[in-house]
């Protein structure tokens, strides 16, 4: 998430809480970052920290709160960053969330993560059309057309 980039994260949720970003920013980036010499536009706020932060006040994440997380894993190209929102996903109850399945097979296919996409496919209470698209283009981009027809044939 960027600091100016607000849409970025479920302000609406900290807001309820009377929290604002910008000084939210300034408490934890400003003494790390500009240390460094970053610019406001160069530095990445941790989007855990805004996740922990809602957490601590009470408030808790949705389905909405994950996919946004899972875009800066996607973003950032982190991979580690996906399977620690998949583990927040599984332990708050959201694994039955169809959005966040297709959404975490399109983040692992993206970042070249294929046996996590087909990991996660085969554990998904439901599928649509989108899951076995993200699961069928996950298979050729690994040269695996006779499983992506398999796929395809399952549908």
């Amino acid at each position: 998430l960027y600091y100016g980039n607000v849409s970025m994260l479920s302000i609406d949720k900290v807001s309820q809480s009377a929290i604002r970003a910008d000084e939210f920013y300034e408490e934890k980036m400003v003494g790390r970052d500009f240390e460094m010499g970053r610019s406001n536009k160069e530095i990445r706020i941790d989007g855990f920290d805004f996740l922990y932060l809602m957490e601590g006040r009470g408030i808790q994440p949705d389905a909405e709160t994950f996919a946004l997380l899972l875009n800066q894993a996607w973003r950032f190209k982190s991979v580690l960053d996906a399977k620690r929102i998949q583990g927040r996903i599984l332990k708050l109850g959201f694994e039955g969330e169809l959005s966040l399945g297709n959404k975490l097979i399109n983040v692992y296919r993206d970042l070249g993560s294929l046996a996590d996409a087909h990991q996660v496919f085969g554990t998904m209470c439901w599928r649509d059309g989108i899951s076995f698209s993200h699961i069928i283009a996950a298979c050729i981009a690994e040269g695996r057309k006779v499983s992506a027809l398999k796929y395809f044939m399952s549908m």
